[in-house]
């Protein structure tokens, strides 16, 4: 007796051994997750209480490992920035420049570029190219 439904809306009816099985895998289910329960009271309940173990990671990182108070901070800079003359679409860049960086900054990116270039340099006038090569 399968009769197939529509596209989209269920699948076909299960043969009478596979439905007994899938019914006797809930079961199965059902009576390790209370045997787990019972096992954790405190555990269980604390989680109910603060939410649980996944919903506090997912929180870390949508934040993003900010601590508290962190849109004060957020407005101060920007309040302290546009202060200084730069307009939204500097602070959006450098914000783009954190996140794709990890986290460094334009000027100690920068910094160590020069340094890279400045001993380059001193290293060519010391050893110069010497041919085509």
């Amino acid at each position: 007796q399968r009769r197939l439904a529509h596209p989209g809306k269920g699948s076909f009816l299960l043969p009478a051994k596979a439905q007994q099985v899938k019914a006797q895998i809930a079961r199965q289910k059902e009576r390790e997750q209370e045997h787990r329960l019972l096992e954790e009271p405190d555990s269980a309940s604390s989680q109910r209480k603060s939410g649980s173990l996944l919903e506090e990671k997912a929180k870390e990182i949508w934040m993003g490992g900010e601590t508290e108070g962190w849109k004060e901070r957020r407005l101060r800079e920007e309040r302290e920035r546009l202060a200084k003359g730069e307009g939204y679409g500097d602070m959006i860049m450098d914000q783009i420049w954190e996140v794709w960086n990890w986290g460094e900054k334009k000027a100690e990116n920068l910094e160590e570029t020069d340094q890279e270039v400045l001993k380059k340099q001193q290293r060519e006038r010391e050893f110069p190219k010497i041919g085509k090569d």
